[in-house]
């Protein structure tokens, strides 16, 4: 069925039917009637989406689900607003300013989001999650002034699997809050970005970040939770300018007793280094057992040094933390190890606090 404009081709489209693009520009503002849609291009260099005035393309529902092929949008507010679930695949796409929204309020659905060989400028890609699971899985992505950011509040996961990313100045952001599940995973590897920033706030789930191979070229990696943990792997990684900032402020609210491990290994740092911090700040009203570690092994710094700080910070929360320094390389006098321990409101009554320091080569 031939139509003279995509929007007829969304009204009469079945969930089963494929829309096929030919070749064009087609600069239409787009509303979706139904949930479902597979629409494929005749090549993302002769095959472009643009807009007519607002430039949006909504998709609404229960459950929203769009598959999107071989074609370029250009200047195009992709937004999928589901009550339940969503899914979002991208496949041989190139995004030019053109944002992309998958956002819902609370419900026990999951989200699923897919991009493979997909380029962005000046573009984005927002998922907001309330309940349920949240899902990404990117491959092979092209990345110039764009960035990535992963929200997810009251949710039994967030899970990311990011590789082969060419992105110098690309942002991912992962920010989850108040969660019930067993914790998250981010997975980031064989890439060049910008910088990677997490945030963990009120929930009692461990956020683990694993990093492989993955080169940085702009401020780095920089983590912050307040909640019972994180755990954070880098293996055989460079940074270019800026380095790791870890800080664990304690648990608050909803859990009792905090961790943190942070492993770095086999990796370069040009211009910067470790900044690590844990321990209960002074608001941190709840009791527990806290317990932290920082294993340093096998890498290089040119200029930056390790600093690590622990805080015992309340009168009634034994403090184990570990620091193991080994085997790394320190090319000038600015780099080195500064590690303290600083206890606050110290109670005599309370056994003190377990600190080691293991520094090897």
């Amino acid at each position: 069925h031939p139509f003279d404009r995509v929007q007829e081709a969304l009204d009469a489209a079945l969930p089963a039917d494929l829309i096929q693009l030919l070749p064009g520009a087609y600069l239409e503002d787009l509303v979706a009637p139904r949930e479902n849609y597979v629409i494929s291009g005749s090549g993302r260099t002769v095959t472009t989406l643009g807009p007519a005035a607002t430039g949006r393309f909504d998709i609404g529902g229960t459950c929203p689900s769009l598959s999107l092929g071989t074609v370029t949008l250009h200047d195009v507010r992709l937004v999928l607003d589901p009550y339940a679930c969503a899914r979002l695949v991208l496949e041989q796409v190139d995004l030019v300013r053109s944002p992309l929204v998958v956002s819902r309020g609370r419900s026990d659905g999951d989200c699923l989001v897919r991009m493979l060989d997909v380029g962005m400028i000046d573009s984005s890609l927002l998922v907001k999650w309330i309940g349920g699971t949240a899902f990404a899985e990117i491959d092979d992505l092209r990345a110039t002034g764009s960035w990535l950011s992963f929200e997810a509040i009251n949710s039994t996961r967030l899970d990311l699997n990011l590789k082969k990313i060419m992105g110098p100045d690309l942002a991912l952001l992962a920010w989850e809050s108040w969660f019930s599940g067993p914790g998250s995973s981010i997975k980031v590897a064989d890439s060049t970005i910008g910088s990677i920033n997490t945030y963990l706030e009120n929930g009692p789930p461990n956020m683990s970040l694993e990093v492989n191979n993955v080169r940085f070229m702009g401020p780095g990696i920089e983590r912050f939770a307040s909640s019972e943990g994180e755990t954070t792997i880098v293996k055989d990684s460079i940074f270019e300018n800026g380095g790791i900032r870890i800080v664990n402020a304690g648990c608050r609210n909803d859990c009792q007793d905090a961790e943190d491990h942070a492993v770095i290994s086999g990796s370069m740092f040009q211009n910067a280094g470790i900044d690590y911090e844990a321990g209960r700040t002074l608001d941190a009203w709840i009791p527990g057992r806290d317990r932290f570690s920082l294993g340093v092994d096998g890498n290089r710094f040119r200029r930056g040094g390790i600093r690590a700080l622990y805080n015992g910070s309340t009168q009634d929360t034994p403090l184990t933390a570990l620091l193991r320094i080994t085997n790394n390389i320190f090319e000038s006098c600015e780099a080195g190890l500064m590690a303290t321990y600083e206890l606050h409101d110290a109670d005599p009554a309370v056994p003190p606090a377990a600190y080691r320091l293991e520094a090897i080569n």
